[in-house]
């Protein structure tokens, strides 16, 4: 019995979606220095964020990864389970923070997300094959995936700093910069990273096992170390 496939060129067209939704927000919120617009502008802007760096951004990225290190496994129908939770969560957090900011809903639906890049972490580590186990690329795609899960202990420090400390505690500050650092300087340079050197191994070229140790490591240290900036 064939194993169904999944079109990922549908998937590729939804993420380009969220990011031509993310610049349709962002022309709204320059509207507003020219016109009265009868919504409020931190709701847009929470708005923005959220389609731009989990739709747009994060559904790219993770269809990268499906489709280099998985899609020629079983595992489509949960891959599929995967995306459409992920797609509920992306619309809640859109039809939400636009009219209630950071609120129940949106709130919930935020939250939401998180669990499902939970269930997509533990999908990739459980399910890529053994064939990728030692290659340099996967080293970076791992990685990647350890700084998105990192990264999510922001959000999950933001509620009970709002409620002990408020927002204008230096914690609460500290707690977005947290997630925003290793969600850019983490999770997405390193799959971007994972990208590129996945496309040199299909094309038999490797990288010298010294050469790819500094590399890794100079990276692995400057997105830890320069996270310690915003403290100085």
């Amino acid at each position: 019995m064939a194993v169904p496939t999944i079109n990922l060129k549908t998937h590729t067209k939804l993420a380009l979606g969220y990011f031509v939704l993310a610049a349709l927000l962002g022309c709204v919120l320059r509207f507003f220095r020219v016109f009265e617009i009868p919504v409020t502008y931190k709701f847009i802007v929470h708005a923005h964020s959220h389609i731009a760096l989990l739709g747009w951004v994060y559904l790219a990225l993770t269809t990268l990864l499906y489709r280099l290190y998985l899609s020629n496994e079983k595992v489509h129908k949960t891959y599929r389970r995967i995306f459409g939770f992920t797609q509920i969560t992306l619309l809640g957090m859109l039809f939400t923070f636009p009219f209630q900011g950071y609120a129940v809903f949106s709130i919930i639906f935020s939250t939401l997300f998180l669990f499902a890049s939970y269930w997509f972490s533990w999908f990739f580590f459980k399910h890529v094959p053994l064939e990728y186990s030692k290659t340099p690329s996967l080293k970076f795609a791992k990685s990647a995936i350890i700084y998105l899960l990192l990264s999510s202990i922001g959000p999950w420090a933001l509620g009970a700093i709002m409620n002990t400390l408020g927002a204008t505690s230096i914690w609460y500050r500290l707690a977005i910069y947290f997630y925003l650092h290793f969600l850019y300087n983490g999770w997405m340079i390193m799959v971007l990273m994972a990208v590129f050197l996945h496309i040199l191994e299909k094309q038999r070229h490797i990288l010298p096992q010294r050469s790819f140790n500094r590399i890794f490591l100079g990276l692995n240290l400057g997105i830890v170390f320069t996270f310690f900036l915003f403290i100085s």
